[in-house]
């Protein structure tokens, strides 16, 4: 399973990385979904965040984008983003099917976003529809995002939450396989992701397991940014930092390659206490 870059607590925080995710792993190969629209009569292609690809790109069709949790805090602040282009690029169209739980609470916050994202009037929202039936929300989907999974919960062992992930990542593999195009890519967004995204893959055995994606980088970013912080540097002077294990007590970060403005990180002390 490939990992996407992004972040993987439970909250809003992930929202400001999903777009950056899906532009890296594109970048990087792995989340390729993000169109380039070829020019007539030329064979080279277009950056589809740039203005050249816009209008071209308006003209295509538009692609079905399902979001799994969608009324939660993070599909607040996600899919005006996802509508606005920030995610497929500036001229891609794209239909919002939006799945959460069949709860009066989550059934009105549904009718609340559904409003907002009507009064946002975005060009490039072709269609927005809030729905409790996977079959429908995961129908012709091109991308499935999956926000929701059962929250880590002090008291409850960690078998008896994977057994909960299991029967919602089956269930969410199913309407994937039956339902959703046949190159439909998925990114799962709550933790434990990879294990999810591993979950998700089994249950949708025809799918290409390439097409699977975890938002699995919350713990690097911390670990960089902890060692800017400490180096008196920025983030991005930070490179190499790996981070090994899925659950919070065997992650380990490895620092053997880490660099800070292209030094090694053990060559030089930052602090007395180093």
């Amino acid at each position: 399973l490939a990992c996407a870059p992004g972040r993987s607590s439970v909250g809003a925080p992930r929202v400001a990385v999903a777009m950056g995710a899906a532009k890296s792993a594109c970048a990087g190969g792995c989340f390729s979904g993000l169109r380039t629209v070829r020019k007539q009569d030329d064979a080279d292609w277009l950056d589809p965040f740039s203005d050249a690809s816009a209008t071209a790109a308006q003209k295509a069709e538009p692609l079905r984008v399902a979001v799994a949790g969608a009324a939660g805090q993070i599909g607040y602040a996600l899919l005006p983003m996802i509508a606005s282009g920030e995610m497929f690029g500036k001229g891609q169209r794209v239909i919002l099917q939006c799945l959460d739980l069949n709860l009066p609470q989550v059934i009105e916050n549904m009718r609340g976003l559904e409003m907002e994202l009507q009064d946002g009037d975005f060009p490039l929202l072709r269609e927005a529809f809030f729905t409790v039936d996977d079959a429908k929300a995961f129908k012709d989907a091109d991308y499935v995002i999956l926000l929701g999974a059962f929250p880590q919960q002090e008291g409850k062992e960690r078998r008896e939450i994977m057994e909960k992930n299991t029967m919602i990542f089956r269930t969410m593999g199913h309407a994937i396989e039956t339902c959703a195009n046949k190159e439909c890519k998925v990114l799962t967004v709550a933790h434990p992701a990879c294990t999810n995204a591993l979950l998700c893959a089994y249950y949708a055995p025809s799918r290409p397991k390439e097409n699977f994606f975890a938002l699995s980088r919350l713990e690097q970013n911390r670990v960089a940014g902890q060692i800017a912080q400490r180096a008196s540097a920025s983030a991005d002077d930070v490179r190499n930092v790996a981070v090994w294990g899925v659950s919070p007590s065997a992650r380990r970060a490895d620092l053997d390659t880490c660099t800070v403005k292209g030094k090694p990180l053990f060559s030089a002390s930052y602090k007395e206490d180093d």
